[in-house]
């Protein structure tokens, strides 16, 4: 006898709830960028250093950009389809160790289920939870960008950040030497 239990269908435009480290990330980015108007771009606007200013802009963005649409692309999800699992396995067309029971589909190269985001991806690489989602065949190129574009934001955020350093130790040594004099 074959029991099967069909699996609930999930929408994943409402299934998809932002883990505790997304959050955490669209928070920092936020602060980060609050910090660079508030702090940053007024103590290190007249230092010669406006074409770390002009990357940090171009580089915002993509790094936006491919941050969503690596959250809320499709990573490359395999639909169930359980009908046709259970009339293959009853014919005898499909072999029981060719199945992926939790996800109803049968095996796919490269492709795995995600227990934390309960689905079969097509070229799975990584459940990451920065992203809340899964990184599959549909969304890597996104992820891909979105860590070459952070990279990049962060490599600029620190030139800029040692300038600011130097700028205000610079502004308190001058201030002090002239209360000296």
């Amino acid at each position: 006898k074959l029991m099967v239990v069909r699996p609930p269908k999930v929408d994943r435009a409402y299934a998809r709830v932002p883990t505790c480290e997304f959050m955490w990330g669209v928070g920092m980015i936020v602060f980060a960028y609050a910090y660079y108007f508030f702090s940053l771009l007024p103590n290190t606007y007249n230092t010669g250093i406006w074409w770390a200013h002009l990357l940090l802009l171009l580089f915002t963005p993509p790094m936006v950009y491919c941050f969503y649409k690596s959250f809320a692309d499709d990573p490359g999800i395999i639909p169930p389809n359980p009908d046709a699992i259970v009339q293959g396995l009853l014919r005898g067309e499909i072999r029981e160790e060719r199945v992926v029971f939790a996800a109803m589909a049968t095996k796919t190269p490269r492709a795995k289920y995600s227990r934390h985001f309960k689905c079969y991806v097509a070229r799975f690489d990584h459940d990451c939870p920065w992203i809340s989602n899964v990184v599959g065949a549909r969304n890597h190129n996104h992820f891909f960008g979105f860590c070459l574009f952070v990279t990049l934001c962060l490599a600029t955020w620190e030139v800029i950040c040692w300038k600011s350093i130097g700028a205000v130790t610079s502004a308190a040594v001058n201030q002090r030497c002239a209360a000296i004099s």
